[in-house]
């Protein structure tokens, strides 16, 4: 409204918790052109049971709870919840040996990316914990990014906006 942003160039992605915030921001809008959620939290349940982090005092301060007594403070804030209202292409990139955000974190929103029947591509990458350390692994998560922007940036291509 303020003319800062194009709204017809709008893109959106992160890592880890940038990746969460994408999750989370593509099920509460359609405005991105596409988006990218590299090693992001999908399901904060999943992510307080089985993460090397995100419990005990880090989940007090996070969420001023634990899952299996303050339920609403997680599920308000849970990214997979709103599956049924994501309609962003939407590029998941990951570690398959990721202990700080699970790699079943990715497949979760793939699946549920393409059940909603919307435009996505997954990455996985062997051998790789959360921060992407192999230099060929790194080289390919920069090309594809850029490359997925760039698809939805085209005229011609199809995006969720309003």
């Amino acid at each position: 409204a303020q003319k800062k942003a194009d709204a017809t160039k709008l893109l959106y992605g992160g890592w880890s918790w940038g990746g969460y915030l994408t999750a989370w921001t593509i099920g509460h809008t359609n405005r991105y052109r596409a988006a990218v959620v590299g090693a992001g939290v999908n399901d904060v349940f999943v992510q307080y049971a089985l993460s090397d982090i995100n419990h005990g005092d880090a989940s007090q301060w996070e969420y001023r709870g634990n899952p299996w007594l303050e339920l609403d403070h997680f599920d308000r804030s849970n990214p997979i919840r709103f599956a049924k209202d994501m309609k962003t292409p939407t590029l998941i990139l990951h570690g398959q040996s990721d202990s700080r955000v699970g790699f079943a974190a990715s497949q979760e929103l793939h699946r549920a990316l393409l059940d909603m029947g919307v435009p996505v591509r997954f990455y996985a990458y062997p051998r790789e914990p959360h921060n992407l350390t192999e230099p060929a692994h790194v080289a390919h998560r920069t090309r594809v990014w850029l490359d997925w922007y760039q698809t939805y940036l085209k005229p011609s291509a199809s995006a969720a906006i309003p």
